[in-house]
């Protein structure tokens, strides 16, 4: 091609070539052509101002060359077919710049307008998101970008631009198809029509088109949907679509177009079955779309591929039939089709696809059930498809078919390894399964049954060829069948032996009456039909192993093709296995004819065997209804029976598919005709036969009109004028035995609705008989009841007159089933009342019944026993005998003593409800303890030393071991399961004592004394608890005082020596509060949820007891340590106050020698002895203190001070604080002297001074020991006369 310096020339030329894309030998002379620009069409598009446009149009010329004009001007000349317009999008020269984007390229074909609808429809509406209505429904492709009005006007140019190109203007003549090439979908086509007949000005075609779419709408909507891929039904509606357009088409192409047209011609109508294939291989298309066809599960896809399968399948097959049938005239009207039948070529290649790749995948379904895992993965299995990953499996064209052949043919290599593992695995299947599995099939059916193999349970032969046939895709496989000969020649082998045994049963068959009789299907046939049905059985298996013999031969030909490669023999070069199992299909293929052969023969020789005897079958006809036999007093039919039978066994031969001779059917017509009248007559007959045991003899009174009146019709046959009716008179037959129909069933009803209520009586006298009277009075007396009612109920069709001998046999019936009841009664009378309940309880510590047992002494003697031996004399039956009281009174009467034994019973039986209260007295001992059980409990478990404990011992006052509370608890434990074990109700005879309320109370009882215990040890673990605390407290408090004093010091020493000497006690006090908690927690742990308070039962809470526990006793230990630096430093305390308390002793003794008094008595001696006894409690504080530090020097280890001067003052201040104190109280007595005259007291005075010496000998001695002042205070009449006297007497 000739390069061009104008790029602007280069692009238009590419542009061209690539559009027109002629033939790669002409392309440079085309190229040529192109750049002369011999009109200077190209120059004037690229270089002028004025021009906008280039086109270039191209025809064909009759030699097939295309012919190609360029120009500057738009037009679209005659005969062209193809055109390509560049147009400039702005005005003047085109530079490179505009190269592309100023340059727009359109394209026209066929016409202007076609091009232009299909631009807007495919092109410019979906891009200008324009509503396009398909069949009613608007698509939507994208966001609105126009009006809405605009919107509105460009739908009407292409609804009005769609008539115009499809022809629908009536311009184009339709049996030419004209416009076919714009119809491009089945909606298309039904829009042709639709505008077609819309259309005035298209006279009779309008009125032909309005024929057709009449026929044609009802396939709008489902070609809507099924263009969009959601036709209702999924798969089935698509299905559905194609019988529905089979049946509109066959409608509309007899339709004629006048005046001489058919409304549809036959290339219209190829046209339309094309659209309708290509419509529906859109639709698998679209259900197929993003589906992966390789990795998908295969269960998921074998739905889908086997529906698109079916439904390409069933259009193919609609199409062909369609057509095939007006080619020979068929539903065509005169409208035949020429040629051969329509076929779709495109749609069989995509059907063909589609089964194809089920093929593949239902093989590789196969080969991975067969292989294992490992297996699959070794191999390769899982890569087969590998080859088809990058192809578009459903693209179907002449195009791709040599991708889609190779990939094959790589998929096949692949599976050549696979291939080998699955020959070895059927030849195991081969060896272990079918074979052996045939053979012992085969000798048990053949006769084997006494052999050693008798017992071992094997398929039948069809089960394995069914399993077989599973197999069959792989089984003809050429590299499996080439690896399994072997194992082909032995199926062979068994298959003829199978075949044989088929054989052999059909000799039997044949052998006549015998071979019949063994050989039965089991169903209801009658006669032939039996045997015709077993041929048929007979064929379906030597069929079926026919079909699988040609599945494995490879040859799926027709019967025809089967039978004559079986009488050719075998072919040259075929392998021995290959041999063999064609001798076995030729075999195969013979039974079935022969089979065949057998049936048809057998049918036929019924049919002669049958015609031969209709005439000895029609004597019937002929003869009376019914003869009446004197002998035995029966009635004899003479409806023959054999036609029965026949009758049976033409139905069944039609419903096997045979069609019976006209004559058979005739006298079966005949036959079938009287048949009903035949049977109600042997059904009446029978009935009058047999009637003497049909009826109870208790009721034949309320029968006797009916019966009558039923021989009456019976003995006479006579039609209206009375004469004898005959088989031939069939009007007067049928009146006659709907006559005789409604007597005998008038009577057979009353007679089966006696026996009924008979039986009902029968079944309430027999429940009677079983149903206890003692118990079950009520039962009694309400089925007496309804057997009054039932027979007042039959009075208004039976009156009680004729119901007497019935009514009586039952009243003795009854009498029967009383005296049963009653002597039973008597003899456990106490065991069979009904029974009563009785509670055991406990009450004021007292245990009782509720109610009392006198109580029920006395409603059981009057209530029960009194009531049942009265109701022989009140009962009363159902006929006249009983209405009066006393037809039952013998039975009460019959045996006294056992009446007497009754009362000696019902002693007995309250003396062993006695009994069973004393019996369970003992379990109410813990309710007779006094006073509150918590109380008690802690008295018994704990004592009461609490109250005399001195504390010195923390051990001493937890009372009580906890083996007690162990103890008491598996006591309490066992006593609980013992009440466990008792019975929770006690039947004696009549009565259930029920034990709940006693066992309710001793559980309650068992729970407060669990309760108790709980609470005492808790508390006991409490208090044991405490006494940890305090002696812990109380050492703590010892250890963290600092003493300031040598008592502190003395008194701290000896409350450590106390701790110390108790420190084992509190281990065995924590030990002892450790058992108590683990008892509370087995506790806790047996108690159900909510039986005992959370409180009672939660445990002693030791967390930091033993860090508690661990710093006292290593603070107690380190406690002496401290009390030593204690003491050091107090030393130098005491030495320094020794110091200090020595100049206090100067000091006092300085102050006491200033007032001490001095010589006799002078000034006020109150004062003097105020100053003596404040110098005697100085001097006492003195010695307190001096005292104090000399016990202080002692606990310190120092040698104790003495202290001279301290004493000296002491002495003197003893001393004379003891003079001066006589002195003070004689001038007391001396002042209480003075206020008295002496006369008065004189004789006291006397008595006082002259009394016993004893008295007054100590107040004398402290007046000698201050005689030196005690004068000088005397007066001196007193002293003169009296005083010295009794001084000196003393």
């Amino acid at each position: 091609m000739v390069a061009y310096d104008d790029a602007r020339k280069a692009f238009v030329v590419d542009t061209v070539l690539g559009a027109i894309a002629p033939a790669p030998e002409q392309k440079a002379a085309y190229s040529d052509y192109i750049g002369r620009d011999d009109s200077g069409a190209i120059a004037a598009f690229l270089d002028d101002d004025s021009t906008g446009i280039l086109q270039v149009s191209i025809a064909k010329s009759p030699a097939g060359q295309l012919q190609m004009r360029l120009t500057n001007s738009a037009d679209f000349p005659q005969g062209c077919f193809y055109q390509l317009t560049l147009s400039k999008v702005r005005p003047g020269p085109i530079s490179l710049a505009d190269i592309p984007g100023g340059i727009a390229v359109s394209t026209v074909v066929n016409s202007p307008l076609s091009s232009l609808y299909h631009s807007l429809s495919n092109v410019y509406y979906p891009l200008l998101g324009i509503d396009q209505q398909q069949g009613g429904t608007a698509v939507r492709k994208q966001q609105r970008t126009v009006d809405p009005k605009l919107e509105e006007l460009l739908l009407d140019v292409q609804a009005g631009l769609g008539k115009l190109v499809r022809g629908a203007d009536g311009g184009q003549a339709i049996d030419q198809g004209g416009g076919l090439h714009e119809i491009q979908t089945p909606l298309d086509e039904l829009k042709y029509w639709a505008d077609l007949a819309a259309n005035p000005a298209a006279g009779v075609h309008a009125r032909a088109a309005a024929q057709v779419l009449n026929h044609l709408d009802a396939l709008q909507q489902p070609l809507t949907d099924l263009s969009n891929g959601s036709i209702e039904g999924d798969w089935e509606g698509a299905l559905e679509l194609v019988g529905r357009s089979g049946d509109a088409l066959r409608q509309v192409w007899p339709l004629k177009m006048p005046p001489t047209g058919w409304a549809y011609p036959q290339k219209r109508m190829q046209h339309f079955l094309k659209t309708l294939g290509m419509a529906l291989v859109m639709f698998v298309q679209r259900k197929l779309q993003g589906v992966d066809l390789w990795r998908t599960s295969f269960n998921v896809l074998k739905g889908s591929l086997i529906a698109a399968g079916q439904l390409l399948a069933a259009w193919i097959r609609e199409a062909s039939t369609l057509t095939s049938d007006w080619a020979v005239g068929l539903d065509a009207g005169g409208h035949l089709w020429e040629g051969p039948a329509f076929c779709d070529a495109h749609v069989a290649a995509f059907q063909d696809r589609i089964e194809r790749i089920y093929a593949l995948r239902d093989l590789h379904e196969e080969l991975s059930a067969l292989l294992s895992q490992e297996e699959t993965s070794a191999l390769g299995l899982g890569s087969v498809f590998a080859p088809f990953a990058q192809l578009a499996a459903l693209h179907v064209s002449e195009f791709t078919a040599a991708a889609w052949a190779s990939a094959e043919a790589e998929h096949e290599r692949r599976l050549e390894v696979v291939s080998a593992r699955i020959s070895q695995k059927f030849k195991e299947l081969f060896a272990t399964v079918i074979i052996p599995n045939m053979a012992l099939s085969t000798s048990q059916q053949s006769g084997g049954k006494d052999g050693p193999n008798a017992s071992v349970a094997v398929a039948h032969p069809q089960q394995l060829f069914q399993e077989l046939r599973q197999y069959s895709r792989l089984l003809s496989r050429p590299r499996i069948a080439a690896a399994l000969q072997a194992e082909q020649s032995a199926l062979a082998k068994q298959v003829d032996q199978y075949l044989e045994l088929l054989q052999t049963e059909l000799d039997k068959q044949q052998d006549g009456a015998r071979g019949r009789a063994a050989i039965n299907t089991g169903r209801l046939m009658h006669g032939v039909a039996d045997s015709i049905s077993w041929l048929m059985q007979c064929q379906a298996k030597a069929s079926s192993v026919r079909d699988i013999l040609q599945l494995l031969v490879g040859t799926a030909n027709s019967t025809n093709s089967t039978e004559s490669t079986a009488a050719n023999g075998t072919q040259v070069g075929d392998a021995p296995a290959t041999v063999a199992l064609r001798s076995c299909l030729s075999t195969a293929v013979s039974l079935v004819q022969t089979i065949e052969t057998q049936k048809k023969d057998m049918f036929t020789m019924w049919q002669d065997d049958v015609q031969s005897q209709l005439q000895d079958m029609a004597s019937w006809k002929t003869s009376r209804l019914m003869t009446f036999d004197a002998a035995n007093s029966h009635i004899r039919c003479h409806f023959n029976e054999a036609l029965v039978g026949l009758l049976k066994e033409v139905r069944q031969l039609q419903a096997l598919g045979f069609n019976v001779r006209r004559e058979v059917l005739q006298e079966v017509e005949t036959a079938g005709k009287f048949y009903r009248y035949g049977m109600v007559l042997h059904q009446c007959a029978h009935f009058y036969n047999n009637i003497a045991t049909e009826m109870i003899p208790s009721q034949k009174p309320m029968m006797l009109a009916d019966a009558v009146e039923f021989e009456k019709v019976l003995m006479n046959p006579k039609d209206a004028t009375g004469r004898d009716i005959t088989w031939h008179n069939a009007s007067a037959l049928e009146g006659y035995v709907r006559r005789l129909s409604a007597v005998a069933e008038r009577l057979a009803m009353s007679n089966r609705r006696l026996r009924q209520w008979h039986s009902v009586l029968a079944g309430k006298v027999v429940g009677l008989m079983s149903t206890d009277l003692v118990r079950h009075k009520d039962k009694w007396v309400a089925a007496v009841k309804e057997m009054r009612d039932i027979f007042a109920g039959l009075e208004a069709q039976y009156p009680r007159a004729r119901q007497e001998v019935w009514r009586h046999h039952w009243d003795f019936q009854l009498y029967k089933a009383l005296e049963v009841q009653f002597r039973s009664g008597l003899e456990n009378i106490n065991k069979n009342l009904p029974e009563m309940e009785v509670s055991m309880v406990c009450r004021h510590h007292k245990l009782q019944y509720d109610p009392p047992l006198e109580e029920l002494r006395m409603n059981h003697i009057a209530k029960h026993l009194n009531g049942f031996l009265g109701l022989p004399l009140r009962m009363k039956g159902v006929s006249s005998l009983s209405e009066r009281q006393g037809f039952f009174a013998p039975i009460a009467d019959a045996d006294p003593a056992a009446i007497a034994m009754v009362y000696e019973s019902c002693e007995a039986l309250f003396a062993s409800l006695a009994d069973e209260l004393r019996k369970y007295q003992d379990w109410l001992v813990l309710g007779d303890v006094a006073g509150d059980l918590e109380d008690y409990v802690e008295q018994q478990l704990c004592g009461s030393s609490n109250s005399s404990d001195d504390g010195s011992n923390i051990a001493s006052n937890t009372g009580g071991d906890i083996g007690d509370w162990e103890l008491n608890l598996r006591m309490l434990k066992q006593a609980a399961q013992d009440v466990d074990r008792l019975p929770n109700e006690v039947r004696i005879d009549c009565y259930k004592i029920s034990l709940a309320p006693f066992k309710a109370y001793l559980e309650e009882m068992m729970k407060r004394l669990r309760e108790a215990l709980a609470s005492s040890l808790r508390k006991k673990a409490l208090s044991e608890r405490q006494a940890i605390d305090d002696f812990l407290a109380a050492g703590q408090a010892l250890l963290n005082l600092q003493a300031t004093s040598v008592e502190e010091i003395g008194k701290a020493g000896q409350e450590a020596r106390a701790l110390v000497t108790r420190l084992s006690e509190v281990p065995q006090l924590r030990k002892r509060i450790e058992e108590k908690n683990r008892l509370l927690r087995q506790m806790a742990a047996a108690t159900p949820a909510g039986a005992a308070s959370g409180s009672s039962l939660a445990i002693i809470d030791l967390s930091g007891l033993s860090e508690r526990w661990d710093s006292f006793v290593s603070q107690l230990q380190a406690y002496d340590s401290n009390l030593e630096v204690q003491r050091q430093g107090l030393q130098g305390q005491v030495l320094k106050k020794i110091q200090e308390f020595e100049g206090v002793i100067t000091g006092f003794a300085s102050r006491w020698q200033s007032i001490k008094p001095r010589g006799g008595p002078t000034g006020n001696p109150a004062v003097v002895m105020a100053q003596l006894e404040d110098a005697a409690r100085q001097l006492a504080d003195i010695k307190e203190e001096a005292d104090a530090l000399c016990k202080e020097c002692e606990a310190l280890g120092v040698s104790p001070p003495a202290f001279p001067q301290l004493e000296e003052v002491q002495a003197d201040v003893m001393s004379t604080q003891a003079s001066w104190g006589s002195y003070r109280d004689f001038l007391t007595e001396r002042d209480n002297l003075a206020h008295k005259d002496w006369l008065s007291m004189r004789d006291q005075v006397n008595r006082t001074i002259t009394g016993p010496v004893p008295r007054q000998s100590k107040r004398i001695i402290l007046l000698r020991q201050t005689s030196h002042f005690v004068g000088c205070m005397l007066p001196d009449r007193l002293r003169r006369s009296i005083w010295p006297t009794r001084i000196d007497s003393v």
